[in-house]
This record gives structure tokens, sequence and C-alpha cells, in this order.
């Protein structure tokens, strides 16, 4: 599990590493990498994790910066993030860390999520691998928009969000 947060979701990525370690089936031998932007930010959240207890999960730190290193990338998060946006930005440690850590599966998660019941990540993503489905916001416009217009959907709820399944092929 992939999670790449900043600090103002700090105290939400708490709150997720809180509800897995009460959450999470231990058997499942599962990490997560939770992604920062710089080793400030690291240090930082490291001090706040300090004191949860693994349960079994395997978790770590990384920073973008460091990260982009191992690709020869030079630039610092700050940066990046000035003339990227914050959602570029965030897009940015998602694609970078995908191919850092190089898994075999990966799922992305937002740091502000909670698990609220006993949960298998374990079955979670042969769930997802038998039947792929993901999430965007209803409120994308323009060129973006016009990409999803073959997709199969559904709505889910009265919300402004859509799941997506069956996009996913064995072709790719």
């Amino acid at each position: 599990i992939i999670i790449p947060t900043w600090t103002g979701h700090f105290p939400d990525v708490t709150r997720f590493m809180q509800s897995v370690m009460v959450h999470a089936d231990p058997a499942d031998n599962f990490g997560i990498r939770l992604v920062v932007g710089d080793n400030k930010e690291k240090a930082e959240l490291e001090k706040r994790l300090a004191k949860l207890k693994t349960c079994g999960v395997n978790w770590e730190i990384d920073a973008l910066e460091a990260i982009l290193k191992a690709f020869k990338i030079s630039k610092s998060a700050t940066n990046l993030f000035k003339a990227r946006g914050r959602y570029h930005y965030q897009s940015l440690k998602k694609m970078y860390a995908a191919r850092y850590y190089d898994y075999r599966l990966s799922m992305w998660f937002d740091s502000e999520g909670e698990l609220l019941k006993p949960t298998s990540f374990k079955k979670v993503f042969e769930d997802y691998m038998e039947a792929p489905y993901f999430w965007r916001a209803e409120l994308v416009k323009g060129k973006q928009r016009e990409r999803w217009a073959n997709v199969k959907r559904s709505n889910y709820g009265k919300s402004k969000w859509r799941v997506y399944e069956d996009v996913v092929d064995e072709e790719g």
C-alpha cells in the first residue's frame, strides 16, 4: 500500500495508521509506504507515528526527494510543488513511488482514509484484482472528462463520486 501525504494531512494519516493497527488482519503480513516531500516532513511524521505498535504491519516513511534521486532527478520537493501545483505534485509522488518500489501489486490509498471494521488487505487486493475499479471526481472537466467517455460506469450513491468498473482487461 502506497500512501502519499503531506503535513496538512498528518493528523489524518495518524488516524489511518491507528485504524490499521486496530482493524487490519496481522496475518496478511503487508506493508505500507508513506511518501512525504522531504526529510523534514519525514522526521515530523516519524515523530507522530513513533508510539504506534506495528501489529504485524510493516510500514516505512520515504521522502520524495530521496526517491527522485534514485532516478537521478535533483529537484527539491518545494520547487516541484511550486512549479507544478499540489495535484500534479501528489501525482508525481504516486507515480515515482510506484516505480521506485517496483512491487508486483500495489494500491494507492488516500491519507484521509480510515478502517472502520476488521479488514483483510489480502482480500482487498484479491477482490480488486478479480474485478478492478477506481474512483474519480465527477467535477473533472474538459479533455480529461472526454477520456472517460467510453468507460463502463455506475453511479455510487448520490455523491459527486462514481466508481468505474471493468476498465482493466487482460490486455492492459
